[in-house]
C-alpha cells in the first residue's frame, strides 16, 4: 500500500478512504533491568515526550519459575506506577509466555485490577503484592 501511495503521490490514508483522526495515542516501552531503572526510565519518558501510556514486558528469563517471574514483573510495574503516578496507563505485554502454562492467574492474584489492553497486553493500574 505504501508503494501505491508513493507512486500516486498521495499518503496511504488517502488510499484507505480518508483521514479518520487527527491524533493517535502512542506509548513506549520503559526498559530497565531493575525496578528502580524501570521507574526512572518511565519518569524521564513522560517528562521528555509527554506520554500518557507506557508499555512493559514481563521480567522472565529462560526457564525462570512462573511465580518468581510474576513477582519480579509485579515489582517492576509497581516501581513504574510509583514513579509516574495514577494517571498514566501502564500496559504489560506478557508475550504469551504464560498463557500456555498458567494462564493469567498469577497476575490476578498480584493485581487488584487488570484490564485487557490491545491484543496480548494488559493495563495494570495498581499492583498489590501479597
Amino acid at each position: 500500500m505504501g508503494h501505491r501511495g508513493q507512486s500516486a503521490g498521495v499518503p496511504v490514508w488517502a488510499l484507505l478512504g480518508g483521514r479518520v483522526r487527527n491524533k493517535v495515542r502512542v506509548y513506549q516501552s520503559t526498559g530497565g533491568a531493575t525496578p528502580q531503572q524501570a521507574g526512572e526510565n518511565a519518569k524521564k519518558m513522560i517528562e521528555k515526550y509527554g506520554y500518557t501510556a507506557l508499555k512493559m514486558g514481563i521480567q522472565a528469563t529462560g526457564d525462570m519459575p512462573y511465580n518468581q517471574a510474576t513477582r519480579l514483573s509485579a515489582e517492576h510495574v509497581r516501581a513504574v506506577r510509583e514513579a509516574v503516578g495514577p494517571d498514566i496507563d501502564i500496559a504489560v505485554d506478557v508475550h504469551a509466555k504464560f498463557l500456555k502454562r498458567n494462564g493469567l492467574s498469577g497476575w490476578r492474584k498480584r493485581s487488584s485490577r487488570i484490564i485487557p489492553f490491545g491484543w496480548r497486553s494488559l493495563s495494570v493500574r495498581k499492583i498489590t503484592m501479597r
